[in-house]
């Protein structure tokens, strides 16, 4: 093959990914409506439906307030918010993960049998998490207004996070996808890995200035995810460092998730 075929060749891919990114886009109702359908399945028969989210979430958080709060040297008051929004964002992430992984191999059916663009499985994926985390901000964010901690600086830097999380949501699911659909043990690695890394990440405990759990929180990069919500939240400034280490993540994730899609995205039917 000539290096003019190649470059028309790797053109098509590029132009073909791009039209199935801006398809799905445009096709946001359908991802929104599988995304209430799932759910609505899950909670079918049930009294409260998806409320069940928010009841599971605020009995979780109350069980680990009360056996983990004795053990930091934290007030109640600070703790609870503390806990709440750090488990509720790191949910968001692990599922992200896990679920992302598994995203195009639960929609195989879908992927095999309707001429759907593959990134409307991504668009409804995300979609259905953020759902799932709304009923769970909720009770989070009463708990914050009752503990006092709220301030203009959560609130305004609030949109940014959510356009932060989605565009991070889309290349971990998206690149997660590919190489699980490829190689199906990344799934079972990632719900390992998360495991761990829940205890790892300063949600049940609180990071001390110094010391191996300083050490811990610093190098983990899903603390960072967690601080740029979390912090303005609850000390009412803006952690620039975790910042720049989300956006450089989020950088470098977009690259190598579009360089995955734009390759591997017409063998995904065929690896599924």
């Amino acid at each position: 093959m000539s290096a003019s075929q190649t470059t028309i060749s790797s053109g098509e891919r590029k132009h073909d990914a791009r039209n199935d990114v801006f398809r799905a886009a445009a096709m946001w109702r359908l991802a929104l409506a599988n995304a209430f359908m799932e759910l609505d399945q899950r909670y079918r028969r049930t009294f409260i439906g998806k409320w069940w989210i928010a009841l599971t979430f605020l009995l979780f958080v109350g069980v680990k307030v009360v056996i983990f709060g004795a053990l930091n040297n934290v007030s109640l008051q600070f703790f609870a918010p503390y806990l709440a929004m750090g488990y509720m964002l790191f949910r968001f992430i692990s599922q992200s993960v896990t679920g992302g992984a598994a995203v195009f191999i639960s929609s195989q059916s879908w992927i095999k049998t309707e001429p759907l663009p593959i990134s409307i499985h991504l668009f409804s994926f995300l979609a259905k998490n953020f759902i799932m985390m709304f009923f769970m901000a909720i009770p989070a964010l009463i708990l914050c207004f009752w503990a006092g901690r709220y301030s203009w600086v959560a609130l305004g830097s609030l949109p940014f996070v959510v356009v932060l999380y989605a565009i991070n949501h889309l290349w971990v699911s998206c690149l997660l996808g590919i190489i699980a659909a490829r190689f199906r043990d990344v799934v079972y690695v990632l719900v390992t890995v998360m495991q761990v890394l829940y205890f790892a990440t300063p949600i049940l405990w609180v990071p001390t200035e110094t010391g191996i759990r300083a050490w811990a929180a610093a190098l983990n990069p899903l603390t960072h995810y967690i601080a740029v919500l979390r912090d303005p939240m609850m000390y009412g400034t803006v952690p620039w460092i975790s910042w720049a280490v989300v956006m450089s993540m989020t950088i470098i994730g977009c690259i190598l998730a579009a360089i995955a899609f734009v390759r591997y995205r017409k063998k995904l039917v065929y690896w599924i």
